[in-house]
């Protein structure tokens, strides 16, 4: 599913707080994309140069809560591990 894979975890996280009673409940998800599985980096052609900008191993994880306070406002930069 790639980036898409957001939509519905996100979807089943606000199904799973739907059924949580405490008010302080929140559901963590966590997206990990390994491309470099697929792409081999020692592939130099202008097509794979093109691919390798535009894909690359990722993590992210995210909370959903109900209650607004609980959530920190925007992105932390954690790092980037160059092969």
């Amino acid at each position: 599913m790639g980036c898409y894979a957001a939509l519905p975890a996100i979807r089943l996280a606000a199904g799973q707080l739907a059924l949580e009673s405490k008010t302080e409940a929140r559901v963590d998800v966590a997206h990990t994309e390994l491309c470099t599985i697929h792409i081999d980096p020692r592939e130099t052609s202008p097509e794979q140069l093109v691919v390798q900008t535009l894909f690359a191993d990722g993590y992210v994880r995210y909370s959903v809560s109900r209650e607004p306070q609980a959530a920190t406002p925007g992105f932390a930069y954690v790092g980037v591990y160059p092969n």
